[in-house]
């Protein structure tokens, strides 16, 4: 991958660029994890690059990266090398900003190059976050136990009821269902995905992925093991981390209603820690394939 930063003082550079780079797009405050779980890809013009930006002002760090005209990119790191002291964008301190671009498809999904690794800037981790993290016994056993009593209603109906609730309260997600030949714009009956037969069957298959995440729920390895592949597997698919946002409240929402629970319920706070991590194990892997290529 060929970087090129304000930071690094060289005579001649070009930035490579390939027709329909997949970058990294956000525009957050907090540091670049914040940017990883909340941002997505964006399919770039021929003439872009990715571009990388941090900027800090006192305790207040914003971060944006997406797509740039590669003839801007050049302009401004040549303007940041004509200056007296070129480094004083990206040196460590109360207030700097530091910008990079780079020719590569998600080449700008990491920290940003340009940054010391003495900077006040958070580190990116990759690792995925083990099974139990912030889970008690008691939280494992309100999980496991609630899970029994649902798929007690059938692994179909309980995945009718997830899929029901996510392809009318989230319906910018069913573009990612395209096989189940889906209206993107009316909302839809039980009964009428019911008549569905491809509905039917991913509604099995939402459910029983949801029971084999309970069952390793116990294994740390096994369960993060399972996270990476699921990751793996939804981008080599071309799915967004950003769409596992939309799952956890549909998920949350369709544990409450069908087990009559109310709002500060145990077993919900439970689920909600538990997709919390399943989530980031699931985004961090999609994000790591990706950077991959």
């Amino acid at each position: 991958m060929k970087i090129i930063c304000g930071l690094i003082l060289f005579s001649t550079f070009a930035i490579i660029f390939v027709s329909g780079l997949n970058c990294w797009t956000c525009n957050v405050l907090g540091g670049n994890n914040v940017c990883r779980r909340s941002g997505g890809l964006r399919t770039c013009f021929n003439n872009q690059v990715c571009y990388n930006e941090v900027r800090r002002r006192g305790n207040t760090i914003n971060i944006r990266k997406g797509c740039k005209n590669s003839g801007v990119c050049e302009n401004h790191i040549m303007q940041s090398m004509s200056t007296p002291n070129p480094n004083n964008q990206c040196v460590n301190g109360p207030n700097y900003f530091c910008s990079c671009c780079c020719g590569n498809s998600v080449c700008n999904s990491n920290w940003l190059t340009c940054v010391t690794a003495g900077s006040v800037a958070p580190t990116v981790s990759t690792t995925v976050p083990p099974a139990d993290e912030g889970l008690k016994r008691s939280d494992i056993i309100n999980i496991q136990d609630s899970w029994n009593t649902l798929k007690g209603f059938g692994y179909e109906t309980v995945g009718m009821l997830v899929l029901h609730r996510l392809f009318n309260d989230a319906p910018q997600t069913r573009y990612l269902f395209s096989q189940l030949s889906l209206s993107s714009n009316e909302s839809f009956t039980l009964e009428q995905m019911r008549n569905n037969s491809r509905v039917v069957y991913h509604a099995n298959r939402v459910a029983r992925a949801v029971g084999r995440l309970v069952d390793l729920i116990e294994l740390p390895t096994n369960f993060t093991d399972h996270l990476v592949w699921l990751g793996q597997r939804h981008a080599y698919h071309g799915v967004a981390p950003v769409n596992f946002d939309y799952m956890g409240p549909v998920l949350l929402e369709t544990i409450k209603v069908n087990l009559e629970l109310p709002s500060d319920s145990p077993t919900l706070s439970a689920w909600a820690k538990a997709y919390g991590v399943i989530k980031n194990g699931i985004k961090d892997a999609i994000i790591a394939t990706y950077a991959e290529g």
